[in-house]
């Protein structure tokens, strides 16, 4: 008869739970607080903008930036996707406008963006012409974006 004993999880896998566990928790809690509506107060959520937008109207969203892209096909552009407590919209950001501000862009959890919509069919993207940073008073730390794929 064997008797098989459970290996131990490794400290990295059992931090890195954890640290999910965290984000997921900080999320949930800003959402359920609309964190991000308040600290963009007077700004488009991401539902409004699916409910009324149209092609070529200026908007300002605030929200988590949960992916940045930077695909070697798309000739510089960068593309963020936000969400806030509405749900998700994607951004585009012109090589130029990367280049004057690639720090902020890359490295800022929580931001305000303005800029104009753009419609196409049944996608919908926001040219970014405008960044700031935000600030969450609870969780901003444990937000991490999926960044460069």
């Amino acid at each position: 008869m064997s008797t098989s004993v459970a290996q131990q999880p490794s400290p990295q896998l059992f931090f890195q739970t954890i640290n999910a566990h965290q984000r997921t928790e900080a999320l949930k809690a800003a959402i359920e607080l609309e964190v991000f509506t308040a600290i963009g107060e007077g700004n488009s959520t991401a539902a409004e903008i699916a409910k009324r937008a149209r092609d070529g109207d200026r908007v300002a969203i605030a929200g988590l930036v949960i992916c940045r892209q930077r695909p070697g096909t798309a000739k510089g552009f960068v593309f963020l996707t936000l969400e806030d407590e509405t749900g998700m919209i994607n951004v585009v950001v012109t090589p130029k406008l990367f280049e004057k501000q690639a720090l902020l862009i890359s490295t800022t959890p929580l931001l305000l963006i303005r800029g104009v919509l753009q419609i196409e069919e049944t996608v919908v993207n926001v040219r970014a012409d405008y960044f700031r940073a935000l600030q969450a008073e609870v969780g901003a730390e444990f937000a991490r974006s999926h960044d460069f794929h």
